[in-house]
């Protein structure tokens, strides 16, 4: 099985890496009306306004016309609001979709350089099919893949 990891706390993706989802209508995605999502009603005005304007005011404007959110992961068109849903992590680090994204965009996936590096910030791990696995961090924020196991502490 394939796992997509990154070196800094999570994926987040580009705007090229959702579009190239959304043509392949993949799962990933999740689309509804941007006035369903930030519906006026469900939140008070001064969240309604930060909420809207964040992703409205602070998009980039795409060559096909609709805009691209990093901070929402999203791109808007037509009043249309593309999101990539990443929960649970260990199911959708495992998707089909999103590992041929990343194999077929390399870097371009990615939507922040958090450095300079030439290689890409993300790397997909073949571990066993049967590994029940977990997604966890070092305290420099990269990731790493750990066989699930019994512990104990103070929420056991």
């Amino acid at each position: 099985m394939k796992v997509l990891i990154n070196r800094n706390c999570g994926i987040r993706l580009s705007a090229k890496a959702i579009q190239w989802l959304i043509e392949r209508k993949s799962e990933l995605i999740e689309s509804t009306h941007v006035n369903t999502w930030v519906h006026k009603d469900e939140y008070p005005d001064s969240a309604y306004d930060i909420l809207h304007n964040d992703i409205i005011a602070n998009s980039v404007v795409l060559e096909d016309g609709s805009t691209y959110n990093a901070t929402w992961e999203c791109i808007i068109k037509n009043d249309v609001m593309y999101r990539y849903n990443d929960y649970p992590a260990e199911k959708v680090r495992t998707h089909p979709d999103l590992i041929k994204c990343h194999e077929e965009l390399g870097a371009e996936a990615e939507a922040d350089r958090w450095s300079r590096r030439s290689e890409p910030e993300f790397k997909i791990i073949e571990i066993p099919d049967d590994v029940e696995f977990e997604i966890r961090e070092t305290e420099n924020g990269y990731e790493y893949i750990a066989e699930k196991h019994r512990t104990w502490g103070f929420d056991s």
